[in-house]
């Protein structure tokens, strides 16, 4: 029996700047609980909320998947966010 909270993902979602947890989880190869753990220790990129959604940029994950975090970690601070562009220039 399939989990509940699957959905079929779609190509334009895996090439999206920003990805929802479900791709994340799946480029990953990890539990969603999993991630959620490993971004409060500071060993996976930090996520954006927008709206009630959690999303991560591609690049971010890009990084991790190719065995880079803790790279990102130390070049970018313990979150692992990539501090050159804001989410959303002029919002604030």
């Amino acid at each position: 029996m399939p989990p509940k909270n699957t959905r079929e993902i779609t190509v334009a979602e895996l090439h999206a700047d920003l990805q929802p947890i479900e791709v994340v989880a799946i480029r990953t190869s990890l539990g969603q609980s999993w991630i959620y753990r490993r971004m409060k220790e500071g060993s996976f990129p930090h996520s954006y909320k927008i709206g009630a959604r959690h999303v991560w940029w591609k690049k971010h994950i890009d990084r991790f998947v190719a065995g880079e975090s803790t790279e990102c970690g130390r070049k970018h601070g313990a979150s692992g966010v990539d501090n050159e562009k804001p989410l959303f220039p002029g919002a604030f």
